[in-house]
């Protein structure tokens, strides 16, 4: 199991203040971030840039004149606040850390790093056997992506399910439909680009569980992809074949939007960046959300939109197999390990649950956010329900009860009580009944 070298530390980069973008240049793009990472802001004066927009690691060198920082900004503290966002650490108390259990990653390349070191039991290549990068793939580093959704999953200080076994795919998913490298620059990507590589790395996937569960062991729970819908770039329908057979043996698949196979999306959660993370009336949608999707969600968006934390998150760095790196913007792609990561916690305390349940579980404990849109999970009560449930339904198949349930109502459990009240009252008459 080789995996790819660190990226090699750099000088820090000694940048002149017309290097950056200015304040204002930042603050009316709806992507943009000042990004920091491993630059030497020593000479710099920082005072005016906004902390919320900052993105940085610990290479960074900062201003030692206290004045030239932003405002209000420790960047220790923040990169600290960005470990294991909306309380998992209360999860993890309780015993749910994921042990025992497993996920499965398929994104770019992987270096080693202390985050998941131990977790990782697996890394296999797929679709690198020909030259399709621009430079020899041979000689390529680890993937600040890779580093980063790896711990997000399992990671040991900044993971949600930090005792889960990681199963790790590097898939080229840069290739057309003839396997043929296509450049993510070129106008054709999204029109061209195949889910051909991440097929195969399904399939092999599937091949693992099964050799797994021939050994008495348990299978992977879950397979995170930070990537879009993949059947959108099916060209030879070898994904859909792929997610045909992973529905077949139990195997769930989660996107950047949402799980394969079902229509319930999920968004990312912004927060500020100095404020408690455990608390959901400090998340929010992220600007560029709001600014331009949230327009075309109207009538979802009344509703309530589930999102989980992507913003103002702290990761492990490709930079150096001990380093650690904070992204400001709230991305899709730092959403779906850390929902992969809860969903292997949530199979830890109700073996059942299916990604639907799961869904609806936590929609029925979530609560609106600060801005009034996003639906921000509540752990504690979404893994309280979950195993209640899983109780509840042992129950029901003693008592072989055949009355249809609102499986992840909010009021399910009374509704079960008053069932089962009503079927030992029809059993046992009261005396007034029976003259």
């Amino acid at each position: 199991m080789k995996l790819r070298a660190p990226y090699p530390f750099w000088n820090n980069k000694h940048v002149q203040a017309n290097d950056l973008p200015t304040p204002e240049q930042i603050s009316q793009d709806d992507y943009a971030t000042l990004r920091l990472k491993g630059v030497d802001c020593s000479q710099l004066d920082l005072s005016a840039y906004d902390p919320q927009l900052i993105e940085f690691d610990e290479n960074t060198i900062w201003p030692t004149d206290l004045a030239k920082m932003p405002k209000d900004f420790d960047p220790k503290e923040t990169m600290a606040l960005g470990k294991r966002l909306l309380n998992v650490q209360a999860l993890h108390k309780k015993g749910l850390t994921g042990k025992g259990l497993s996920i499965a990653i398929i994104d770019q390349f992987l270096s080693d790093h202390t985050e998941y070191h131990d977790n990782l039991v697996h890394y296999e290549e797929i679709g690198f056997d020909q030259p399709h990068y621009e430079e020899n793939h041979e000689t390529m580093h680890g993937s600040m992506h890779g580093s980063a959704v790896a711990s997000l999953a399992v990671g040991k200080t900044c993971g949600v399910a930090p005792d889960a076994k990681l199963y790790y795919f590097a898939a080229n998913n840069h290739v057309d439909a003839n396997n043929k490298f296509i450049s993510m620059n070129s106008k054709d990507y999204d029109k061209k680009g195949s889910s051909h590589n991440y097929a195969r790395a399904l399939e092999r996937i599937i091949e693992i569980n099964k050799e797994l569960v021939q050994k008495g062991e348990k299978p992977i729970q879950v397979v995170s992809i930070s990537w879009g819908a993949m059947h959108k770039r099916d060209k030879t329908g070898e994904w859909a074949k792929a997610m045909e057979h992973a529905q077949q043996n139990g195997l769930a698949v989660l996107n950047a939007s949402c799980f394969e196979g079902t229509s319930f999306w999920t968004f990312a959660l912004d927060r500020k960046y100095n404020q408690p993370t455990q608390e959901g009336k400090n998340y929010f949608l992220p600007r560029w959300f709001v600014n331009i999707a949230l327009p075309h969600l109207k009538k979802e968006a009344k509703k309530g939109l589930l999102a989980f934390p992507a913003g103002h998150i702290t990761t492990a760095s490709e930079i150096g197999s001990d380093k650690f790196v904070h992204y400001a913007r709230a991305d899709y792609s730092w959403k779906t390990p850390y929902i992969a990561g809860l969903f292997v916690l949530a199979r830890q305390i109700n073996p059942s649950v299916t990604p639907q349940q799961f869904y609806e579980a936590t929609v029925a404990t979530s609560a609106l956010g600060k801005d009034g849109i996003a639906r921000v999970p509540n752990l504690l009560q979404l893994m309280n329900f979950l195993e209640n449930e899983y109780t509840l339904n042992i129950k029901r198949q003693a008592i072989k009860t055949t009355t249809a349930l609102p499986q992840t109502h909010s009021k399910l459990f009374n509704f079960i009580k008053n069932k089962v009240q009503q079927r030992k009252a029809k059993k046992t008459p009261t005396k007034e009944a029976s003259r």
